[in-house]
């Protein structure tokens, strides 16, 4: 529903402005409205706005406008018939340029607040009467957008009352056109300039090449294959070659140092051949990395002679590779794997080959060139610290650092073998690298067995006894007390070692003495007095037995030998033999009821076939070197000794065997 009130007002401010002329001027009142009507853009937009624009500066410039407008159109009127149709259609060309002047200056101050213009030429802006007095012409159809705007003003009584009333009113209607066909031509005209440009950059792109390109890092973009080739050999004229050796500075090689040019060799045009010119516009977008053998030429000689001159190259400056290897550190008792040291030995003859190889592509790789990546210029270490047999040794090693064996000796000592004494049983390389070497091992566990041994052995040694019937004597030799089964013992060391074994015990003994008392013979014993020809046994201490005896004859193939011994076994009815004569008899072929081996072959049995025991008969008419007792005492003494019972062989009286 419209608001009537609004469309009198608006009504009033026309018939206000026909008054103010003649009745064949109120036609003139068309031009005045549609200034006014523009200037209601401005009128109706918001505050911010309002504030960005000069107001009274516009109201001013429209006032004066209308005004010149009307008394113009009152002098034409003045002088023309007042029929309706000139009343219409005359309109003073002067008025009309004044009309777009101020509409022009509505646009620019509408632009500044970012309104919406107004094209004198394209936009119509008509005033919304009474609907009752709408026309068929007014109610035409129209493809344009409107905006209406209304006026609360009562009365407009002239032309600047008329301006001032638009400030009342509310949002006007814009008819914009748009025309579709002048849209379309403008499509068709840009994707025409686009295909025109593609098709010249196809064309550009078979004789240059496409933006971005470099061959060999030589920006050849957009540059024919002439252009593109003297480019190329400028830059290796101009090339800088940076060699770079291990623990140096970079050395600089000039590309007028060695007389380096390009050589022509087709191979720039074949690029630029086979290059997609359909796409030559991706190079805006990114570069295209080219890289080809090229032909350059070069000076070889004066390129080794400056090598040669370098003091990393002088084979006295070179430092030798070492390898990785496995180190001790005793602070913290354990072994580390030191990391290989690549050293700087050089074969100079790789060297020339590799560095002559970079420059002859032809800039593939200018610039610095680590001399470590060209192959075989440096010696290698042959073992890294990843090395498998290196990580596998070092397991083997670290069981070592904790490995113990602590001896229990018969004088009540301990001894400890450990890292401290093992980490001299191990190989060692010049870097001080240590290893596992199994015959080093295996030797070195020998050797401290046998200083053991020579510490603890006594068998055969000299020994204080305190005789029956004469004190104190010495004794010298036998085959009873301690000694250490070396190789034995040395084997079983060395494995426990090596498995990290951590134990406390006695070495391997071959023989041993089974007691601390009496000079280690103890208080269970046999007692042998060679020149007294008897023998005593004693059981805890005191005499158990005694007896006389006829022990061997005194000649050295028969003579009982002395030293302290033990009883190896004991055997009833034992055949004893001599030795085997050529004819395939034996020396003696006897039989003895009580057998008691101490020597070897010598022992203590029953003598039945003698009737005499004691005195000299030894001298003479003595054994093969056994002890013969009577064949009464033979039971008794085999009854009260054990197995291992200490035997004293000794003499009171010096002799020497005949």
């Amino acid at each position: 529903m419209e608001d009537k009130t609004k469309d009198t007002n608006e009504m009033n401010m026309f018939n206000s402005i026909d008054d103010t002329s003649t009745s064949g001027e109120k036609k003139i009142s068309d031009d005045v409205i549609e200034i006014i009507d523009l200037t209601d853009d401005f009128y109706s937009e918001s505050d911010s706005v309002k504030n960005d624009i000069d107001l009274d500066g516009i109201e001013q410039a429209l006032a004066k406008s209308v005004n010149d407008i009307i008394n113009s159109e009152k002098d034409t009127f003045s002088n023309q018939p007042a029929s309706a149709e000139n009343s219409v259609k005359s309109v003073n060309p002067a008025n009309q340029a004044n009309v777009e002047n101020v509409i022009n200056s509505i646009n620019d101050a509408s632009n500044k607040s970012d309104a919406v213009a107004v094209n004198p030429t394209t936009t119509t802006v008509t005033p919304t009467p009474d609907k009752s007095n709408v026309t068929a012409s007014q109610a035409t159809t129209s493809t344009t957008s409107d905006f209406v705007y209304f006026t609360d003003d009562e009365s407009v009584t002239d032309t600047t009352s008329a301006v001032q009333a638009k400030k009342t009113r509310k949002p006007i209607k814009l008819n914009i056109n748009i025309n579709k066909d002048k849209v379309l031509k403008g499509f068709l005209i840009f994707a025409g300039v686009l295909l025109l440009v593609y098709i010249g950059g196809i064309i550009y792109t078979k004789s240059h090449f496409i933006a971005g390109t470099k061959i060999n890092q030589v920006d050849v973009g957009n540059m024919s294959k002439k252009k593109a080739e003297e480019k190329l050999s400028l830059a290796a004229k101009n090339f800088e070659m940076h060699l770079a050796f291990r623990e140096s500075d970079l050395k600089t090689i000039t590309g007028h140092e060695i007389n380096y040019s390009y050589v022509s060799d087709g191979s720039v045009e074949k690029l630029l051949d086979e290059q997609n010119d359909l796409l030559w516009f991706m190079g805006f977008f990114e570069d295209t990395e080219k890289t080809v053998p090229m032909t350059f030429e070069y000076d070889k000689q004066k390129l080794e002679d400056i090598i040669a001159s370098y003091d990393e190259t002088n084979s006295e400056n070179m430092k030798a590779p070492i390898n990785a290897y496995i180190a001790y550190d005793s602070d913290s008792n354990s072994f580390e794997i030191q990391s290989e040291y690549e050293g700087t030995t050089m074969n100079i003859e790789n060297v020339y080959k590799g560095v002559e190889d970079v420059i002859s592509k032809g800039g593939e790789r200018l610039g610095d060139i680590e001399i470590d990546s060209l192959e075989g210029t440096y010696e290698e270490p042959t073992v890294r610290s990843d090395n498998g047999g290196l990580v596998a040794m070092k397991e083997i090693l670290d069981k070592l650092c904790d490995a113990s064996v602590e001896y229990t000796l018969p004088s009540g000592n301990t001894r400890t073998v450990d890292i401290n004494e093992t980490i001299n049983w191990l190989a060692k390389d010049e870097a001080g690298g240590y290893a596992l070497d199994e015959p080093t091992w295996e030797a070195k566990a020998h050797e401290y067995v046998e200083g053991l041994a020579t510490d603890v052995d006594n068998v055969g040694g000299t020994k204080i006894f305190n005789a029956t019937g004469v004190g104190q004597v010495t004794v010298t030799g036998g085959e009873y007390g301690w000694k250490i089964d070396v190789d034995g013992e040395a084997g079983q060391l060395a494995s426990e070692l090596k498995e990290g074994t951590v134990v406390k015990r006695e070495p391997a003994y071959s023989c041993r003495q089974f007691s601390t008392e009496n000079s280690g013979i103890g208080n269970n014993y046999v007692e042998i007095d060679v020149s007294r020809q008897h023998l005593w046994v004693y059981r805890d201490g005191a005499l158990a037995f005694e007896t006389d005896i006829v022990s061997g004859t005194m000649i050295k193939a028969k003579y009982t030998p002395t030293g302290i011994y033990y009883i190896d076994y004991k055997q009833r009815d034992r055949v004893l033999k001599g030795d085997r004569l050529p004819n395939g008899t034996y020396e003696y072929h006897t039989l003895v009821h009580y057998w008691v081996p101490f020597n070897g072959g010598i022992g203590i049995h029953d003598a039945y076939w003698r009737s005499k025991f004691g005195g000299d008969i030894y001298v003479k008419s003595g054994s093969h070197g056994c002890i013969n007792v009577p064949a009464s005492a033979a039971p008794v003494i085999y009854d009260l000794v054990d197995l291992e019972t200490p035997i004293v062989v000794y003499n009171t009286q010096p002799y020497n065997p005949a």
